[in-house]
């Protein structure tokens, strides 16, 4: 373990952001580009975070504050896990620390080199081929040419994409840039790492490469901020968390418990009321040319579900635009934050334009092993282009029910996995 020092790698003092709806603020680059080809479109319409930031604290003069007084500091050497629902205010803040936005009011001290993993293709030139902007990457963190050099083939090894390190960065798909940025950011020797849900976007086994990787610079001595839905990557990886709700830090704590207190908060907000127009959307949802309305679990009406029970969700939709079909999309995630199981519908439609339509997504006994889980929903058009999408709704809890043959001991909920699987056993004829 590290020896802590007095001086901590990152200290945030009364850090606030605010956003005036209207104006034109200083974002990233790709948020520029959405708002100009919007412009260019003739859209009037609000972009995606324009309506997540209207969702959440804004005062009498149309003023939105992202973050609101947030003060915490980060120990050299410390993994601490960043927790809070979509548009809470996680990744605005790894954006200041980042500093590719800046604070309204408040102060921010960092001791170290920095490396950043905030969004797809996060510091890369697309003109450039993967090999220049490993090297440009290195630069940027002061690292000299033979530095870089001595991490190449292994950077290269491990976002396995030496067949098109010569290739412009243009041409790479989301996930063969993420495993490169990844992969920079990890091998790059950064003494501050900052790390958003992108990872999110590469394929299963190249997530749990990334969740070793950053165990081993946690245990390595790096100091790690780590932005994640996946409450189980957040108990294994991190130390503490720090939870942010509506722009707030509202715990700062070991991190079983900053989970627990989130789960709990998580159920109290998601089961007020069916409305989720105003709820906030995930990173990827699309221009919500048809969105949710309202979305209601209608069975089990309790939101316990027996086993071998069925789920149904009544999900209300709206359209913008006269739509011949389109799909919805479901996953089932753990208390954990773990997606167990994922389940996609035949095309619906034709809706119209300003249309209002409510339909019944009917789910078969899932299987699920006694716990607690919850939703997310999606709306796809268009081979699976997603328009509306949202992460972490209705909650439910399957109920254990004693179904163990006679003469068997009842297992403890924990022993079980996410599935209920049905086993038959013939016995094999005596030979």
């Amino acid at each position: 373990m590290p020896t802590l020092s007095d001086s901590p790698a990152v200290r945030i003092h009364n850090l606030s952001k605010s956003f005036r709806l209207g104006v034109t603020h200083a974002g990233s680059l790709r948020e520029l580009a959405d708002r100009t080809v919007s412009r260019l479109l003739g859209r009037s319409a609000p972009t995606i975070d324009a309506r997540r930031q209207q969702a959440r604290r804004k005062d009498s003069d149309g003023v939105i504050w992202a973050l609101r007084d947030v003060s915490f500091e980060v120990q050299p050497g410390e993994v601490i896990g960043i927790i809070g629902r979509n548009g809470a205010g996680k990744s605005t803040l790894l954006k200041i620390l980042a500093r590719i936005t800046y604070p309204s009011t408040g102060r921010v001290e960092i001791r170290g080199r920095v490396a950043s993993l905030l969004e797809v293709g996060t510091g890369f030139h697309p003109e450039l081929t993967g090999r220049e902007n490993v090297f440009l990457n290195g630069t940027i963190l002061g690292m000299t040419k033979r530095e870089v050099a001595r991490s190449f083939d292994e950077i290269v090894a491990f976002a396995e994409v030496d067949k098109f390190i010569d290739t412009p960065v243009k041409r790479y798909s989301s996930g063969m840039t993420v495993r490169l940025a990844f992969a920079v950011a990890a091998h790059l020797q950064p003494e501050i790492l900052f790390i958003d849900e992108v990872l999110a976007v590469g394929d299963a086994s190249f997530q749990q490469k990334c969740l070793a990787k950053m165990s081993d610079l946690g245990h390595g001595g790096r100091t790690i901020l780590f932005v994640s839905h996946n409450m189980g990557a957040i108990r294994q990886l991190t130390t503490d968390c720090v939870v942010i709700h509506d722009g707030h830090l509202v715990y700062r704590g070991p991190s079983a418990e900053a989970v627990d207190r989130y789960l709990e908060r998580q159920k109290s907000v998601i089961q007020s009321s069916p409305s989720v127009v105003d709820l906030p959307r995930v990173k990827w949802c699309g221009d919500r040319s048809i969105e949710f309305i309202e979305v209601r679990l209608t069975s089990p009406t309790n939101h316990r579900l027996a086993l071998g029970e069925e789920l149904l969700i009544a999900a209300t939709v709206r359209s913008t635009e006269d739509v011949a079909a389109f799909g919805f999309t479901t996953t089932i995630y753990s208390i954990r934050g773990t997606p167990v199981a994922t389940a996609f519908c035949e095309p619906v439609g034709p809706i119209h334009a300003t249309e209002t339509r409510t339909f019944h997504l009917h789910i078969p006994d899932p299987g699920l092993a006694p716990g607690e889980y919850w939703f997310s929903l999606a709306i796809l058009r268009r081979t699976q282009i997603v328009v509306d999408a949202i992460h972490e709704i209705l909650h439910f809890e399957v109920a254990p029910d004693g179904r163990i043959p006679h003469g068997f001991a009842e297992w403890r909920t924990p022993v079980w996995g996410d599935l209920r699987m049905t086993m038959t056993v013939v016995a094999a004829a005596d030979s």
